[in-house]
């Protein structure tokens, strides 16, 4: 597990217990990098090498953060968002847990979670499996692009699960960037009774897009034999998908 923290303000720390890893070029490392100044830093990019890994990103205190890229492993791997990340204006998100891995990728934001971009910041999140977003969480833009992507590489992720799954959560572009959501479900027939839903926007969830940006919203059901299988389910008192002028 590889822990990205905010120790104090202003400062970024990496913990990874019983693993050895370099930071921005240097010297190999173990257990931890230590307190290290965001001062001067534009970017970060996290390659978590090979095996089973587990990222956790906790909340980071302010509106500078620097742009943060994510790829994926060998192996299965799951980046889990903890807690509010804002952007310095332009700058932005980038997960891709879907071109890179031949193995089932998630990326999971929890309850009351808010991911943060300005400007023309974008955020783009691509998984293999699926992207799970908890009761009051967002993904923000203002004027640059919202893109999330689940199970959509060449060959489908087999499993019980949908796809894109904004369980009272809300992604929007509160500017002129462009939301696009494309998710496809599993193929089982299990925990989710067979809603192999590729979309599912749930429980006063909202997907809300920008003016002049549009909302492009695509789903599939997986290929599975088991109840209903929609490409896109929107459910729930307060469950909405608008914009404040673009096309939906």
């Amino acid at each position: 597990t590889l822990s990205i923290t905010n120790p104090v303000a202003g400062f970024i720390r990496f913990d990874a217990a019983g693993r050895t890893f370099g930071v921005n070029g240097g010297a190999l490392l173990n257990n931890s990098s230590g307190n290290i100044s965001l001062a001067g830093i534009n970017f970060i990019s996290v390659y978590p090498g090979n095996g089973t890994n587990v990222e956790n990103i906790s909340a980071f205190s302010g509106n500078n953060f620097p742009s943060l890229d994510i790829f994926s492993g060998t192996n299965s791997d799951t980046v889990n968002f903890n807690g509010d990340i804002t952007f310095a204006s332009g700058d932005g998100l980038y997960v891709d847990l879907q071109n890179g891995s031949p193995k089932p990728n998630s990326v999971t934001i929890a309850p009351n979670a808010n991911i943060i971009a300005t400007g023309t910041g974008p955020i783009s999140v691509y998984a293999s499996r699926s992207v799970d977003m908890g009761a009051g969480s967002s993904f923000e833009v203002l004027d640059g692009d919202l893109t999330m992507e689940a199970n959509k590489q060449t060959t489908p992720t087999a499993g019980d699960f949908i796809g894109i799954n904004l369980n009272g959560a809300t992604i929007k572009s509160t500017g002129t960037g462009y939301v696009t959501v494309n998710g496809t479900g599993g193929d089982g027939a299990g925990s989710v009774n067979g809603y192999q839903f590729g979309v599912q926007v749930v429980n006063g969830a909202k997907v809300i897009g920008g003016d002049p940006g549009a909302v492009i919203l695509t789903g599939n059901g997986g290929a599975s034999s088991n109840i209903v299988n929609r490409g896109v389910s929107v459910e729930g008192a307060g469950s909405s998908i608008s914009s404040s002028g673009g096309q939906v």
